[in-house]
């Protein structure tokens, strides 16, 4: 049985090192486990490391934390390895052979014949410390100052990173080197390269050096990469040639932002300690600009954003009926809010001689596609409502449209409406929208009678739409408005509700209709007390005043 070390880190306690040759090694807070460690992240018995068949292996005993194996959690047992780091709660347990000299040049992380796995702390210990040649840490230092220099000014995040491969190349001489970035999903990918001229294939990454440097953050010198055990399954790398490897994981004091590698073959030159403590170096003076170029990158494509958000703001705004009708017969007033820079709801209406047809709409969803969305259900109001007769020819010649090709099933709920400005007749009909509320001199408002509300435009092509009738008094008011209205919500969880509108409605039906339209507008602002707006709110109030009514 080969013996193992353990270097054992307890979360603010001194590192501990034991030594396993045979048997078993039980961890966890309680006093019966044979390392005992005061982490109260770890469960009273967490795991053990126990030898098995030739073999050295870790099991967890059930920990309520888990317990991890570079980085995986593990169910049951794992074979262990010399350079592997076994986390339980907050504990760091590190595997190395036995054999390993401490303070050697491997620090008992895996000295496989000709390479050598450091932790990227240690190395950064030794440059700080006194002593070494000066002519070469006066090489490394100017190297370092002169990168330093060379990123100080404005800089894009894609020059940066070739600034850092020029530089190691200037001072390595590698053959290929590859910089991989952090993705948002947690993944790494290539982010630059380069390569000496005559260099051909695929430039390669190991998905084992990864593991190594990345997950456990340590710098990585191998000098001879077919002799190493630890890539004997690599076979594409070991094949493209390569022999020598030099990498080293780009971390601040937030994080890995990922690792830089560089490779040159066997005939060329073999990279030694001295060139891995240049390359932890000059990776380390990258990782916070790395970190600050990239928040600067996306902070400035926000404000392009922003900017164009701001523009479509205006842009739909400006699509709303900037004037109401002038006419005697009829009084209107209407707002939308937005919850966002744009948004899905719509209200618009066309005055054709004397009738006059309105539309309040609200497309599924929020933001650039329901305003998209919405761009078209306007333009195909406008374009049907002057060639079509009836309101549920409108509605279902628009529904035919919008469901055409409509892969995305993209939908819209609207209430449509045509009102004879000299009789008062109204004729309305509803794609699954809430019905308007009516006001009239025979008691409190009421929800309209919208006989078939019918589906949202756009779900199914041969969808049927039937029309409401109702006559106008003089004095009448409707109320249309959008689901955002009602269904505002305020801090302890409430919605504004239909009863609430309608009696917002009540108070102010007899006011001028723009008065009740602001009046509504601040009773459900008042009511969400400054909780975020989920929906766009959209309120539109038409009052008939009948053929008597005096000029405008």
């Amino acid at each position: 049985m080969i013996p193992i070390r353990l270097r054992i880190d307890p979360p603010g306690g001194p590192p501990v090192e034991r030594e396993c040759r045979e048997g078993s090694l039980t961890f966890g807070r309680g006093a019966d486990a044979d390392v005992s460690i005061s982490d109260h992240s770890m469960s009273r018995q967490h795991a053990r490391i126990v030898a098995d068949a030739g073999a050295w292996m870790v099991e967890d005993l059930g920990a309520r934390n888990g317990t991890f194996v570079n980085g995986l959690r593990i169910d049951g047992r794992r074979p262990l390895a010399a350079g592997d780091v076994v986390k339980m709660g907050a504990t760091l347990v590190h595997v190395s052979d036995a054999g390993t000299e401490r303070g050697g040049a491997a620090l008992g992380f895996g000295d496989l014949t000709s390479s050598i796995f450091r932790r990227v702390a240690d190395i950064t210990d030794d440059i700080d410390a006194p002593g070494g040649a000066p002519s070469r840490v006066a090489a490394r230092l100017k190297a370092i100052n002169d990168f330093h220099r060379a990123m100080a000014g404005p800089i894009s995040l894609d020059a940066l990173l070739e600034l850092l491969l020029e530089r190691l190349f200037a001072a390595l001489h590698p053959e290929e080197g590859v910089i991989l970035l952090r993705q948002p999903d947690g993944t790494l990918a290539p982010a630059a390269s380069r390569r000496l001229p005559g260099a051909s294939g695929e430039l390669l990454v190991s998905r084992r050096l990864i593991s190594e440097v990345v997950d456990k953050s340590t710098a990585a010198l191998v000098s001879d990469l077919a002799i190493d055990e630890r890539f004997a399954g690599s076979d594409s790398i070991i094949g493209s040639g390569i022999r020598s490897i030099l990498a080293a994981p780009i971390t601040d004091a937030t994080g890995c932002v990922g690792m830089v590698a560089i490779y040159s073959r066997a005939h060329v030159r073999r990279f030694g300690e001295e060139d891995m403590e240049l390359l932890v170096s000059l990776a380390s003076a990258a990782a916070l600009r790395i970190r600050n170029v990239a928040l600067a990158e996306e902070a400035a494509e926000r404000r392009v954003q922003d900017h164009e958000l701001a523009l479509a703001h205006e842009i739909q705004m400006a699509m709303l009926p900037r004037e109401f009708p002038q006419r005697a017969e009829v009084e209107m007033g209407a707002a939308l809010i937005p919850a966002r820079a744009v948004g899905g709801d719509l209200y618009d209406f066309l005055l054709i001689d004397d009738t006059l047809w309105f539309i309040v709409a609200d497309a599924a969803g929020k933001g650039v596609s329901a305003a998209l969305f919405m761009a078209v259900t306007r333009t195909l109001f406008r374009a049907v409502a002057g060639s079509e007769r009836t309101v549920s020819s409108v509605v279902t010649r628009m529904n035919t449209e919008l469901a055409r090709d409509n892969e995305r099933q993209f939908f819209v709920t609207a209430f449509i409406g045509c009102l004879a400005l000299r009789s008062g007749a109204l004729a309305y009909a509803s794609a699954g929208h809430p019905p308007p509320l009516w006001a009239s001199g025979q008691g409190r408002p009421r929800a309209l009678d919208t006989v078939d509300a019918g589906v949202a435009l756009g779900i199914l092509e041969d969808a049927e739409y039937h029309e409401g009738r109702l006559t106008l008094e003089a004095g009448d008011v409707l109320l249309l408005y959008t689901d955002g209205v009602t269904e505002a919500i305020n801090g302890r969880g409430e919605l504004f509700s239909d009863a609430r509108l309608e009696q917002s409605f009540a108070a102010t039906a007899g006011r001028p209709v723009r008065e009740s339209v602001a009046s509504i507008v601040d009773a459900v602002n008042g009511f969400a007390a400054g909780q975020p707006q989920e929906d766009d709110i959209t309120v539109l109030a038409l009052r008939y005043r009948g053929l008597q009514a005096p000029p405008m």
